[in-house]
């Protein structure tokens, strides 16, 4: 099986979709470096793709490799996948889902999961195309992936609705945790957390309940 690796300088936004927003750009990738990557997709429902044509041998076994980071949404809808097509033959196309398990990946590390996708050759000229729909997925290379083949891979967040992703400050987007405003009181800053209004809309729905009942039993008295 021969090794083919994502290399940035060799895709392209697919000019057939309209609709694709991201592009390259540099950051710190898993091992710390200042890395090339490829960003693309938004939270709305629009296609955005990156594509490379490459030249294979027909019926050769290969495996693209590539760190992914994100690829996900928090309302479970988002599309992150890999096609794998010949301009001829793309409605037997290959389709690998790179989001929810779908496909195994070797290694998770810092937020990013590291893809080794086999397949086999459909013919010689060749369409490798990555697709993203409702999420921000971020592509870049693995030439580096023998040193951490041998450490283990860091635990899955699975509290969380969706992957990491280094778009958001820490990783993951605010939570009910994050404050929702802020008051004086008395010379005293008082901070009120998304998460505390629904406790106290909970509470004040509990204490009205109660009220009427009671209102509802005093009546029948």
């Amino acid at each position: 099986m021969k090794d083919i690796f994502f290399c940035p300088d060799l895709w392209r936004l697919d000019a057939q979709v309209a609709t694709t927003v991201g592009g390259k750009r540099e950051l710190t990738a898993v091992d710390g470096t200042l890395t090339e990557v490829w960003q693309i997709g938004d939270w709305n429902y629009n296609w955005s793709t990156i594509r490379t044509d490459i030249k294979l041998e027909a019926g050769e076994e290969y495996c693209l490799r590539f760190w992914l980071n994100g690829g996900e949404n928090d309302r479970f809808d988002e599309i992150c996948n890999l096609e794998i097509f010949t301009e001829e033959g793309y409605d037997q196309r290959l389709t690998f889902k790179l989001n929810r398990g779908f496909t195994p990946f070797e290694q998770y590390k810092n937020g990013w999961y590291l893809f080794a996708v086999p397949f086999t050759a459909p013919g010689e000229s060749v369409t490798l195309r990555f697709n993203v729909m409702s999420a921000v997925a971020t592509f870049a290379p693995a030439d580096n992936y023998e040193q951490f083949m041998d450490l283990p891979s860091d635990e899955e967040n699975y509290d969380k609705p969706q992957r990491h992703n280094i778009v958001f400050k820490n990783g993951w987007p605010k939570s009910d945790s994050d404050e929702a405003f802020s008051f004086e009181l008395a010379g005293n800053e008082i901070r009120v957390t998304k998460g505390q209004l629904k406790t106290g809309a909970k509470i004040a729905g509990g204490i009205l309940a109660g009220a009427l009942i009671i209102r509802a039993l005093r009546k029948k008295k």
